[in-house]
């Protein structure tokens, strides 16, 4: 029969592993990459919210709070998370931002659910200025990041291929990826559309947006044409939500709203806001009308968890990731691709011959 003493040591032994097991659970949390589901990062109010520099907080796709996951980094990471966004293979890209000496530099790493660290992704010579700067827009080839006044590109797959496509007179703070392959950029003053080479497209400004016109955010919705944009406006509206059409930049509703720090279009169509300094981030209509809350703290960045649409395995002849069109003559054998943008021919490749009279033999975006 054990003793008192034998007895007590278990307890205490029991217990002690009762404390280790939910010290180590609540320390990491937990959090699961769900398709719909909503995240976001960094909490503004450090002092009271201190884990917010390492935290991935998790709600449901109805903006209910739902758990947090703190990354454990590598030495010298220290700093906090800015920008996220989902990549084609399921991992969360996420912005993490250091100071070196008086200079602030950034990785983008690649995590899963349980804070597995799968990619870092780094540029020499990049840094970061703005609180809100560090947002990543990622389609099935490339990540692309807004920060300072440059805007990089990595290859998905190889981390080490960093490089600068465009480089601005003013502050860089947000990229999106438009449907035509495009990318939307805003700095302080202008948002442009711009080719991933980097030349300028089209300028868009307004002269409907008041204040200082210091855009902070962007989305756009291709469905409808419209723009959102955070702005900094002007001293008593603070900071602005707007919606604007994409063709003519007209206002055709704005908000003031305290610190708009990132703006996220949902699957089902309402827009994620996050915050700068305001209370919580939110969802609202694309009237600009509050649905909900997302949780009950500040979260600067936010995303929404979209598993990507399947692809086929044909590829792109010519890499424009536009539709090209194969033919095929069954009298003369001869195999043509017709290398399109939209309805126009751009140009003729010969495939050298085959067999029988010419038919469409198949065509497709890629």
């Amino acid at each position: 029969m054990p003793t008192l003493r034998q007895i007590k040591r278990t307890i205490g032994i029991f217990f002690a592993l009762l404390v280790t097991l939910w010290s180590a659970g609540a320390a990491r949390g937990a959090i699961t990459f769900t398709p719909g589901y909503i995240y976001s990062t960094l909490h503004w109010d450090l002092d009271s919210d201190p884990n917010g520099w390492w935290d991935i907080f998790e709600y449901s796709s109805s903006g209910r709070y739902l758990g947090s996951l703190t990354l454990s980094l590598p030495e010298g990471y220290n700093g906090e998370l800015h920008g996220i966004a989902f990549g084609p293979d399921g991992l969360l890209y996420v912005t993490v931002v250091t100071q070196v000496g008086d200079s602030f530099v950034f990785r983008i790493i690649a995590v899963d659910s349980s804070g597995a660290v799968h990619a870092t992704h780094t540029l020499n010579g990049v840094y970061i200025y703005y609180v809100d700067d560090g947002k990543i827009a990622i389609d099935r080839r490339y990540i692309y990041w807004a920060g300072g006044t440059t805007l990089v590109r990595f290859a998905l797959g190889n981390p080490a291929s960093g490089t600068v496509i465009y480089r601005d007179d003013d502050y860089l703070h947000d990229v999106k990826i438009l449907p035509s392959g495009n990318l939307l950029i805003a700095d302080d003053d202008y948002i442009k559309e711009i080719t991933t080479a980097g030349a300028v497209v089209r300028t868009l400004v307004s002269v409907s947006l008041s204040g200082l016109d210091l855009f902070k955010a962007i989305e756009y919705d291709p469905g409808n044409n419209k723009l959102f944009v955070g702005q900094l406006g002007d001293s008593n509206s603070l900071y602005e939500l707007l919606r604007i059409n994409a063709s003519t930049g007209a206002v055709e509703v704005g908000i003031p709203f305290s610190s708009p720090g990132d703006l996220f279009l949902t699957q089902s169509g309402t827009l994620l806001v996050g915050c700068l300094e305001c209370d919580v981030p939110g969802i609202y209509s694309q009237d600009l009308n509050r649905v909900r809350t997302l949780g009950n703290a500040q979260r600067m960045f936010v995303t929404q968890y979209i598993p990507p649409k399947p692809v086929f395995a044909i590829p792109d002849f010519n890499g424009d990731h536009k539709t090209d069109i194969v033919w095929q003559n069954n009298v003369t054998g001869q195999r043509l691709v017709w290398l399109m943008d939209g309805t126009s021919r751009l140009s003729t490749v010969n495939l050298g011959t085959l067999s029988t009279h010419w038919t469409h033999s198949w065509d497709r975006r890629f």
